[in-house]
């Protein structure tokens, strides 16, 4: 794990100010998720940059869904470099990734993971989590 000291460049401030421009300015690949599940999913809650705590250092999830009573996290995994690596190569990304997954499973929230050309299939993704009438 990494140590508890805040982020070099800036500190926590800085980092929860950069999820805010994030919530107001998502990437692309985001912005097309929110878009994709607000179209299958009419009235679900979107929370984009939900903040989450594991204890050690605040994080964000990029989505945080509401749909049918169900609470779904989901991760929208950009062209980055660190997402395409092993988790031993991602460095300090990556060990950010693992730690969301694992915060994820002790809260009980199914983790969705999905690549910038998989958005398309993200509301069969969903349904295929939250439960059936």
């Amino acid at each position: 794990m990494w140590a508890k000291v805040a982020c070099q460049k800036g500190g926590w401030a800085r980092a929860r100010q950069h999820a805010n421009i994030r919530r107001a300015n998502p990437s692309n690949a985001e912005r097309q998720a929110q878009e994709a599940l607000a179209e299958a999913f009419p009235g679900a809650v979107i929370e984009p940059e939900y903040e989450i705590h594991n204890g050690q250092y605040p994080q964000w999830i990029d989505i945080l869904l509401t749909v049918a009573g169900q609470r779904i996290a989901i991760e929208v995994d950009g062209s980055h470099g660190w997402h395409n690596t092993s988790p031993d190569a991602r460095g300090k990304m990556g060990q950010y990734d693992l730690d969301k997954a694992a915060w994820c499973k002790r809260n009980g929230l199914p983790l969705v993971r999905v690549k910038k050309g998989q958005i398309g299939k993200l509301p069969k993704m969903i349904e295929a989590i939250i439960p059936q009438k």
